[in-house]
C-alpha cells in the first residue's frame, strides 16, 4: 500500500484477527482481489482458501474485519485463480472454479444486513452445462452495456468466454471465441481492455510470446476478428509467460511484459497514430542474481491512475517485487521502484 510515508506492507490475516484465532491456521490457496465498493466507498479484499472463501474489509474507522462466505446458500469454495467484477449497477462478482472443476460466481444481492452486503452464489458450470474444469489466465470484464464476461484459456489454448446480461438472460451461456475467429493457440496472460467506443481486446500471449488479440466493435456485429500485434509493431516476443495490460484516460492501449534482454517493454497504440508501436521502459530488477530468474515465471499488473500515473508491478521468479512507473509531467522517463525493501515476500 502507497502511503505518505511510502510503501508499506500489511498482512490482511493478521490485521482481521485471524491469525491465533483458530487452532489450525488458516490455508490460504493463492487467489486474491482487492477493490474499492463504488457504493460505500470502502476498501475491500477477497482471498481463497482451502475452506472458503474469505471477505475482508475495511470500516470507516480504519480498522479490518473477515467474514468467512461459504455460510451463503449453496455456496462451494472456489480454490486457486479468484477474479472479480463490478457491474454497471454497482453489484460485485467474485468468480473461480471449485475443487470439482465447477465454474461458480457469488455476487452482491443488493441487500445489506448486519455483517455488510448480502452474497449470493449460482453454479455457472451447472448453467451452461460446460464440461471445463479450469481455466489458464482467468480474467473478466463488464461492457458499457452491462454484460458480463469471465474469460480464460482452455487446455488447447482457446478463448473461452462465459457471458450473461441480467434483465435479459436468466443463465449464463457460453462460447469459445477462438474457434469463432480461427485463432491460434494462446499460451499465458490473458488481458482484457474495454474502450471509449465499446471494443472489447482480449490479448494473450502464443507459444512464442507473441501478442495476439482478439477484438470486437459494434459494427463487427456477431463476428470477432485476430491479430498479431508483434507482427503489426515489429517488436520483439514476451518472455517468462507474463503480461499486462492497462488502458489511459486519453484513450491508450497499453500491453507490457518482459523482452529477453530483461526490458520491460510495452506495445501501445492511442488515437491519431492509428499504428501499435513497441517502447522498452526500464530493466526490471536488476539485482537479480541472473536474467534467466529475472525471467522466469515473471507476474505482472497494470494500472493507470485517475490523476495520470501509469504503473506495472512485476513479481520475477525470486518473489521480488518492482514497480515501473510514469506519472505527467516528468517528460518521457519512466521509474523504477524496488518494493521487496518495503517488507513484501
Amino acid at each position: 500500500e502507497q502511503t505518505e510515508s511510502g510503501w508499506q506492507v500489511l498482512r490482511l490475516d493478521e490485521a482481521a484477527g485471524l491469525v491465533g484465532f483458530f487452532a489450525d491456521p488458516i490455508e490460504f490457496t493463492g487467489g486474491v482481489q482487492m477493490w474499492t465498493d463504488p457504493k460505500d466507498g470502502l476498501t475491500y479484499a477477497a482471498a481463497t482458501t482451502a475452506d472458503g472463501l474469505y471477505l475482508f474489509t475495511l470500516d470507516a474507522e480504519g480498522a479490518w474485519t473477515a467474514q468467512d462466505l461459504a455460510t451463503v446458500d449453496g455456496a462451494s469454495a472456489i480454490g486457486g485463480t479468484l477474479t472479480r467484477f463490478t457491474a454497471t449497477g454497482g453489484l460485485v462478482s467474485l468468480a473461480g472454479f471449485t475443487s470439482d472443476g465447477r465454474l461458480v460466481v457469488y455476487t452482491q444481492t443488493g441487500a445489506s444486513g448486519d455483517d455488510g452486503y448480502e452474497w449470493g452464489f449460482t453454479d455457472i458450470s451447472a448453467q451452461t452445462g460446460s464440461g471445463l474444469t479450469s481455466l489458464g489466465s482467468l480474467t473478466s470484464y463488464v461492457t458499457a452495456w452491462n454484460q458480463w464476461s469471465i474469460v480464460g484459456l482452455d487446455a488447447n489454448g482457446d478463448i473461452q468466454n462465459f457471458w450473461f446480461i441480467p434483465g435479459q438472460f436468466t443463465e449464463w451461456r457460453v462460447n469459445n471465441l477462438s474457434e469463432i475467429t480461427g485463432a491460434p493457440a494462446l499460451a499465458s496472460g490473458l488481458s482484457p481492455i474495454l474502450t471509449s467506443w465499446q471494443g472489447i481486446n482480449l490479448t494473450a500471449l502464443d507459444a512464442d510470446g507473441n501478442l495476439r488479440v482478439t477484438w470486437w466493435v459494434p459494427s463487427f456485429g456477431g463476428e470477432w476478428q485476430s491479430n498479431d500485434l508483434t507482427e503489426i509493431a515489429g517488436g520483439t516476443p514476451f518472455v517468462g509467460g507474463g503480461m499486462t495490460s492497462y488502458y489511459t484516460s486519453w484513450d491508450g492501449m497499453n500491453y507490457a511484459g518482459l523482452d529477453a534482454d530483461s526490458n520491460l517493454s510495452v506495445y501501445w497504440w492511442v488515437p491519431g497514430t492509428n499504428e501499435w508501436r513497441v517502447s522498452a521502459l526500464a530493466e526490471l530488477n536488476t539485482n537479480a542474481p541472473s536474467r534467466d530468474d529475472r525471467a522466469g515465471d515473471v507476474r505482472m499488473l497494470g494500472n493507470a491512475a485517475d490523476d495520470g500515473t501509469l504503473s506495472v508491478f512485476a513479481v520475477n521468479g525470486l518473489s521480488e517485487l518492482s514497480r515501473v512507473w510514469w506519472e505527467p509531467g516528468q517528460g518521457g522517463d519512466w521509474m523504477v521502484d524496488d518494493l521487496s525493501g518495503a517488507g513484501y515476500a
